[in-house]
């Protein structure tokens, strides 16, 4: 398949198409499931987007530097105040070998299922690259 950079939504136009297909269903699979996403890039895992469901913002900062981090983020576990349910580590430059690692609380075990469910989509897609 060809990867050569091809624009898609607001995504940067340094971004691949591989990496953008993914990107563009692992948020629609979270955003679709009922939570936000904050993102943080760089080594510091610096916040460039705070929670939210606006995809346009969320492309926009995905990927402005060689490491995005996409907090799910929800409501529903304590209603007024939103918590973080995982972290999704994209490392970019790799193509359709996107997603680096996962994490969520240590106090949320539980949490692990949900984070595995939004990823699976994006990880078949990459799969057929």
């Amino acid at each position: 398949m060809n990867t050569a950079t091809t624009a898609i939504g607001q995504f940067p136009a340094h971004m691949d198409a591989a990496e953008t297909r993914i990107c563009n269903l692992l948020i629609t699979v979270i955003l679709e499931a009922g939570y936000a996403i904050r993102v943080r890039c760089g080594e510091e895992g610096d916040v460039f987007v705070e929670a939210t469901t606006d995809r346009a913002a969320i492309q926009k900062e995905t990927a402005a530097t060689g490491a995005t981090y996409y907090d799910v983020m929800s409501y529903n576990a304590h209603p007024g105040k939103m918590v973080r349910v995982g972290t999704i580590w994209l490392v970019h430059g790799n193509g359709c070998d996107l997603i680096s690692d996962t994490s969520w609380p240590e106090n949320a075990p539980e949490n692990e299922a949900i984070i595995e469910a939004v990823c699976k989509p994006a990880q078949q897609l990459a799969n057929t690259f």
